[in-house]
């Protein structure tokens, strides 16, 4: 998949969560508040 070589995961970083790649921002922390759908 194109793009998906941002998305990184390390047992010993961030305790194995995916994350972007040279950052400490898990992909779930960007994704989280899409997920739950729009604000009301």
């Amino acid at each position: 998949m194109e793009g998906m070589d941002r998305i990184t995961r390390h047992p010993d970083v961030m305790g194995g969560k995916a994350r972007v790649r040279g950052m400490r921002v898990t992909v779930g922390r960007i994704v989280g508040p899409n997920r739950r759908g729009p604000l009301r």
